[in-house]
C-alpha cells in the first residue's frame, strides 16, 4: 500500500524523484506503484502494487473479496 508521499506524487503525475511525468499522449502516462490501472481490453479498476521486469502486480476487489494478478506493463492503460 502506498503512502502519503508516494501517493500524492502519483495522483500528481509525479514520479518517485518528484519530476513530473511527461505524457505520452493525453490519457497514456507512465504506470508507476500505486497508480489506478486496467486492462487495455477492458476490466476492473485495479491498483499498481510491484513492478519488476516489465510485470506489474494488480490488486482489485470482486465484491469484497480482495484479488491480484500479474500483468505486462504493457497491457495496461493509467487510470488515475
Amino acid at each position: 500500500m502506498l503512502k502519503g508521499q508516494e501517493l500524492r506524487q502519483c495522483r500528481l503525475g509525479l514520479n518517485s524523484s518528484g519530476d513530473l511525468l511527461k505524457k505520452k499522449s493525453e490519457k497514456k502516462m507512465e504506470i508507476n506503484v500505486g497508480c489506478v490501472v486496467q486492462l487495455k481490453s477492458g476490466g476492473p479498476l485495479m491498483t499498481v502494487a510491484w513492478i519488476e521486469n516489465g510485470e506489474a502486480y494488480c490488486e482489485w476487489f470482486d465484491n469484497k473479496k480482495k484479488e491480484g494478478s500479474t500483468f505486462q506493463v504493457t497491457s495496461l492503460t493509467r487510470k488515475s
